[in-house]
């Protein structure tokens, strides 16, 4: 326990100078936000990953010599190691069949369908770090506006390739390598390592491309213009050690490399119906994550905005004055020691919506509308920062799977009003 207070409990730092000459294009850190006491810094996160590295690779060592040992005599391994169907199929009826007495799920009853807790769920969301980078994002369902608009990532890496060198990574004379422990050579890497390890594009266009391309819902609803993606990091944010994540140019801290962030896609009255394609929807279950707490300032792309996407010869009746007073946001600032720490400063509260206000969704073309205090009611609050909007839950929704197009979109605030859609969930 005290070894992993000596100092240095961190060694990560934002910015390094470069051989290459590249300069950050935004005033760098000292050290990445976070740095604080209640944080246990890089020996305690080497200590338990060790620990699950080893019970994996003794794992692995155990299939290794049941391979060894089953082809030993020439005929393939027995069926039972190569066909797991039961095994799964096993665990997946012990869960549909979950007695409602055992553990906690059903207690979500009154706050979301308890038929989640033994349905398949399939979802996407804007969130970091998430695996399946692209084809998970929820990004990738919206359908396009009709000039081709998608919310779409456009922050641009500062540089390609590796980091700077950090000393402080560096293996002191006396320590033991635990690389060459694990794998009985020498010396597994060199200093180059990095440079040779497999890099992930960010880009793929051709898998963000949506899906419906030219399809409109029946009762004419058009995909808006003033979506936009919010919070999410650049690069390709999936958790994996060897990626590139967060170099954006306009970043306080691009060394940092932090993939936990609470992407999402934001917008107001004016940005117009949000439009998505949930593929093979058979349970008949929908549900949206929402964040109602953003502020009118974060809606970068309706600024200036008086109508929806933006067409000023539409004058709008009843538009709100009612104006978000939050000033609230996260917080550098610098403590006793000389580290950084994050403050919260922002509310996570879902602000007064102006009596006008109104949250209409579409399931197939056809509308609901909420207004404030129906949405307030219908909203649930599942925990911090998680709050949960369940726009169907209809066993008879269908007889078999098909793809159904959802929609979403705020009226009566204006840009006053900023609601993000981080997930949406469905079966």
């Amino acid at each position: 326990q005290n070894l992993c207070k000596d100092e240095p409990r961190f060694c990560a730092k934002c910015w390094i100078d470069r051989d290459d000459g590249i300069k950050p294009e935004q005033k760098q850190l000292g050290v990445p936000a976070g740095q604080v006491k209640w944080h246990p810094g890089w020996r305690k996160h080497q200590l338990v990953g060790r620990n699950l590295a080893f019970a994996l690779l003794e794992a692995l060592q155990s299939a290794v010599n049941i391979w060894n040992e089953g082809v030993m005599g020439g005929p393939p391994l027995e069926d039972e190691y190569w066909h797991v169907t039961d095994y799964y199929e096993n665990i997946r009826n012990k869960v549909r069949n979950l007695d409602k007495s055992r553990g906690s799920c059903y207690k979500i009853e009154g706050s979301l369908p308890t038929r989640l807790c033994n349905t398949p769920m399939k979802a996407k969301t804007q969130y970091t770090p998430r695996a399946n980078y692209d084809e998970t994002a929820l990004n990738s369902i919206v359908k396009p506006a009709p000039d081709g608009y998608v919310p779409k990532n456009a922050k641009k890496p500062l540089y390609e390739g590796s980091d700077a060198h950090n000393t402080c990574f560096d293996l002191p004379d006396d320590s033991i390598d635990v690389f060459n422990v694990v794998t009985g050579r020498r010396q597994l890497f060199n200093d180059d390592a990095f440079d040779r390890l497999p890099a992930r594009q960010q880009e793929k266009d051709d898998i963000l491309t949506p899906l419906h391309r030219t399809r409109e819902l029946e009762d004419g609803i058009i995909p808006g213009k003033g979506w936009e993606i919010w919070d999410e990091p650049q690069g390709t944010c999936d958790g994996t050690y060897n990626v590139t994540c967060n170099r954006w140019t306009g970043h306080n801290c691009v060394l940092e490399g932090h993939h936990d962030y609470r992407g999402a896609i934001i917008g107001n009255e004016y940005s117009g119906w949000l439009v998505m394609t949930l593929n093979d929807l058979k349970e008949g279950v929908i549900i949206l994550k929402l964040h109602t707490w953003h502020t009118e300032n974060e809606s970068t792309r309706t600024e200036g905005w008086t109508s929806v996407d933006n067409a000023r010869e539409r004058r709008r009746l009843g538009e709100s004055l009612v104006q978000r007073y939050t000033t609230e946001y996260f917080h550098d600032s610098t403590v006793e020691d000389g580290s950084w720490e994050r403050e919260l400063m922002r509310s996570y509260e879902t602000p007064d919506l102006p009596e006008s206000f109104e949250f209409e969704y579409a399931i197939d073309g056809k509308v609901t509308t909420l207004n404030k205090e129906q949405f307030l009611k219908e909203k649930k609050q599942i925990q911090r920062v998680v709050e949960t909007l369940t726009i169907l839950d209809d066993p008879n929704f269908t007889k078999e799977g098909k793809d159904v197009e959802i929609a979403i979109r705020l009226k009566g605030s204006g840009r006053s009003i900023v609601f993000g859609v981080s997930h949406v969930y469905w079966a």
